[in-house]
């Protein structure tokens, strides 16, 4: 990668009009001017393609690909990368901002990295807003960043990291476009962490380089996607699935099963939530913790204590990914 190179910036719209134009200026008035923008509608009905075409109109590195019918962000970010003209990829959401030299900074980093490396990330701030239950995690006024202080990141081989936790967001990554396709693209069966599933992928085809300076600012929606607490489980659950087919550690496992047994808990879904606890307790029977949520699991009444409680904490406690 040379810095200059051409950068395909990838934008997905769905009935974001209130956010759209903030997001795509936040792009173009990056200090790396070599970029294309590809907004992806995803068949809004709230006019916010009016909106695109006429910043379009004004900026011809402006490209609009629609739906005809909504297929979900997996699919629309899929269809930006098969438009883009670059070798390289960077991904934006509708509602969310990048500082201004976020591509300059991402760019030159790349370049100095070895041509083995697929991607270069840095961390993100999310800031809060208000709204009603689970939203008000990260808000009001409540900025949180990802990965957290507590975890040491540097570049290189992160593939066991990226297996334990969801550590890079995809509005913080500029990777290389072969590399997306050498990783499968994102699965179109998952609504929801599908970064996360892409992410796994991705780290084993090489090393990721990682600028510790955060470049992103996300906002905290009440209907972003990621609040959809069923699709979450179904998600986890795939990614637990393919995880069991890989080679990662038994600790990663153990940890993953706990938390679809954590989801499962909180829909009410005690039996299954205990199925996944015992699993855990027998890849990783030295860990304490195991021991003890599968025992209250034995309980209904404490399951059901347990995870009303764990809910609550998990609405209005620290942000955490």
């Amino acid at each position: 990668m040379q810095h200059g190179d051409l950068i395909s910036v990838v934008l997905p719209n769905y009935n974001r009009a209130r956010s759209i134009v903030r997001a795509m200026r936040g792009v173009l008035a990056q200090t790396y001017r070599n970029l294309e923008l590809i907004v992806v509608d995803d068949a809004s009905t709230d006019g916010s393609v009016d909106l695109i075409e006429a910043e379009a109109a004004t900026d011809p590195r402006v490209r609009l690909v629609r739906h005809p019918i909504n297929r979900g962000a997996a699919a629309a970010r899929t269809t930006g990368v098969e438009a883009a003209n670059g070798a390289l990829v960077a991904f934006q959401d509708s509602d969310d901002q990048w500082l201004p030299d976020k591509l300059e900074v991402q760019m030159r980093a790349f370049a100095e990295l070895s041509e083995d490396h697929v991607a270069v990330f840095c961390p993100e701030i999310i800031y809060g807003r208000d709204g009603e239950g689970r939203h008000k995690r990260y808000g009001p006024r409540r900025a949180a960043c990802v990965p957290g202080p507590g975890i040491r990141i540097e570049g290189g081989d992160l593939s066991a990291a990226f297996a334990r936790a969801n550590l890079m967001t995809l509005q913080t990554v500029l990777l290389k476009k072969a590399a997306f396709h050498r990783a499968g693209g994102f699965d179109p069966r998952l609504r929801n962490n599908e970064d996360w599933d892409f992410n796994i992928r991705l780290s084993r085809l090489g090393p990721i380089g990682f600028i510790d300076t955060p470049l992103v600012v996300v906002f905290d929606s009440p209907d972003g996607i990621s609040k959809n607490r069923r699709a979450s489980l179904a998600s986890q659950v795939r990614i637990f699935s393919k995880l069991r087919r890989s080679d990662v550690s038994s600790d990663t496992l153990s940890a993953h099963a706990v938390g679809v047994a954590r989801l499962l808990s909180y829909e009410d879904r005690y039996k299954a939530a205990r199925r996944y606890l015992g699993w855990a307790v027998s890849r990783t029977p030295t860990r304490p913790k195991c021991w003890v949520r599968y025992a209250l699991s034995l309980s209904p009444l404490v399951a059901r204590a347990v995870s009303h409680r764990q809910r609550r904490r998990w609405r209005e406690g620290p942000a955490r990914r």
